[in-house]
């Protein structure tokens, strides 16, 4: 699994570092497995975290093939989960959106077309 991460030294994130680490490792822990349930040969993941004008943006994208546009609408809500109940509560992403939500900030999912492939991608704006 090839795991890339592209930050800029001098970026400053004000809020509440274990609970922003909690919502990191939930998202890197989704990728990864996606990645495992997948037939991708070469499995990758890139961690962007970039600052614009009024954001700073954490992006964690995987080459995975993307969420199912029929339950991206659901993955926020609480106890939605596509795994079985040895696997999952459905817990995860919900939390995480009311961590990054109580810091002012905004979490999303979409799937794009990346220089990697189709992929899915998890940001975080405002944080």
């Amino acid at each position: 699994m090839d795991l890339k991460i592209n930050i800029k030294n001098d970026i400053q994130i004000l809020g509440y570092p274990n609970e922003l680490s909690h919502v990191c490792i939930n998202f890197i822990t989704n990728a990864i497995e996606a990645l495992i349930n997948s037939d991708i040969k070469e499995k990758k993941i890139l961690i962007t975290v970039k600052e614009t004008k009024k954001d700073i943006i954490i992006s964690i994208i995987d080459n995975a093939g993307g969420i199912d546009e029929s339950i991206m609408d659901k993955i926020f809500e609480p106890y939605f989960t596509t795994k079985t109940k040895q696997q999952g509560t459905g817990i995860g992403l919900y939390m995480a959106e009311q961590i990054i939500s109580f810091m002012g900030g905004k979490i999303k999912a979409k799937n794009i077309i990346h220089r990697m492939g189709t992929k899915r991608i998890l940001k975080m704006c405002n944080v």
